[in-house]
């Protein structure tokens, strides 16, 4: 799978505001299990995977001031270089290069990761061992919101458009229901499911304790 068309062409792409409407109610929903009274240190959010050229980077920690105030770190991850070496150092220190299957991250560090349009990159296998690595980095309560493309193939008119919209991009698409990906996401819980206009957004939670 190539790239490169895909950073060429940041109009195409699926950008983290296009799914508000779906990480705005979700992270007000789930986040007074991790953020409780008691916190006392600071968070640590994840977005991973993302191309820089579509704003998502501004657009996920515009968010996390919005959503989730206060003196938190925020880390960029992606498994290209190019995503990274083009963001701003001052405004995003936090950033690290690795595959989400390992990810390069000390274990039962992190409290939310963001995934956005992701798993519509990746095969059944490859789900799965994100999952597995997932589940290492967070915490123990923490969760992980993942946003992604469930088109309606019934229609012919939108599955010609979406496929097309992938192959302009260069990039074989992977497309599943919630329920699917759930199935694959053994060491983690779903707690929540919502969906508007072909895109669906789960919050899942880390089963280790």
């Amino acid at each position: 799978m190539s790239w490169e068309r895909y950073y060429e062409h940041p109009d195409k792409v699926m950008n983290f505001s296009d799914n508000l409407d779906l990480f705005e109610p979700a992270i007000e929903k789930v986040k007074p299990q991790v953020v409780t009274k008691s916190l006392k240190r600071p968070l640590r959010l994840v977005l991973g995977g993302f191309n820089p050229g579509a704003g998502s980077p501004e657009q996920f920690k515009e968010f996390c001031a919005s959503h989730l105030p206060g003196d938190h770190q925020i880390v960029m991850v992606d498994m290209n270089s190019l995503p990274l070496t083009s963001l701003d150092a001052k405004d995003f220190p936090f950033r690290v290069q690795g595959r989400l299957e390992d990810l390069p991250l000390r274990k039962k560090s992190v409290d939310f990761v963001f995934l956005n349009g992701v798993f519509n990159f990746c095969d059944n296998q490859q789900v799965t061992e994100i999952a597995e690595s997932l589940s290492s980095v967070l915490r123990p309560k923490g969760m992980v919101l993942t946003a992604m493309n469930v088109p309606d193939f019934s229609d012919p008119a939108e599955k010609k458009e979406v496929m097309k919209r992938y192959r302009d991009l260069g990039l074989k698409p992977h497309f599943r229901s919630m329920e699917q990906l759930q199935s694959l996401m053994k060491p983690l819980e779903i707690l929540d499911n919502q969906g508007s206009f072909g895109y669906e957004l789960g919050v899942f939670r880390n089963k280790k304790r």
